[in-house]
């Protein structure tokens, strides 16, 4: 039943991204006006901050643009693999980010959409792989710290330990210097009486 619920949960969000970038999910190179203008409108619905409140116009041209210049680029094994990856590649590459500042934006925020969702998806899983039955004892602040370290393993094998337990040793060690002979002395004055 988990297993179920994950997979609802999962498509409903996938379905609202692609009804928020329905722009992008049903771009073609003869789109119609009334469709970019409807995407456009569904887009800042979401988004009203991040775009102006129309760039129909641009859009027009970066599509009229991307249908001349994407052939040239893009070679024959690459040229239906991911569309939109390859528009966002044309601009950077032809550098016209400056004409088409807002298609650009869009670009790059709708591509890094799924990175975003990888990286929560990787931690969850070797969250997984730490708590398993033999170490169900852990306590929460305990895997917290195994998994930060598990995730952050590059960053864990380029620390010299030696200075970390330097570092701890100095911090945790005591600051007043004990003399044991005066202590002993004093223990055998007490024991004559």
């Amino acid at each position: 039943m988990k297993l179920y619920s994950a997979l609802v949960h999962r498509i409903n969000a996938y379905t609202t991204v692609r009804d928020n970038f329905k722009l992008l999910s049903d771009i073609s190179m003869d789109m119609q006006i009334e469709d970019i203008e409807g995407g456009i409108k569904k887009l800042l619905e979401r988004y009203p901050k991040d775009f102006p409140n129309d760039f129909t116009n641009e859009f027009k041209q970066f599509l009229s643009f991307s249908s001349t210049s994407l052939s040239l680029i893009t070679t024959n094994e690459n040229k239906n693999k991911n569309i939109l990856f390859n528009m966002y590649k044309m601009i950077i590459d032809l550098n016209v980010t400056e004409c088409f500042p807002n298609i650009e934006r869009l670009l790059r925020l709708y591509l890094s959409l799924m990175c975003t969702n990888c990286t929560g998806e990787r931690s969850f899983s070797q969250l997984k792989l730490l708590k398993n039955v033999l170490k169900s004892s852990l306590l929460q602040n305990n895997l917290q710290h195994l998994g930060i370290l598990s995730i952050e393993s590059e960053f864990v094998k380029s620390l010299n330990f030696e200075d970390v337990i330097q570092n701890f040793a100095n911090e945790k060690s005591r600051k007043k210097e004990l003399c044991f002979d005066k202590q002993v002395d004093s223990c055998d004055d007490d024991s004559s009486d």
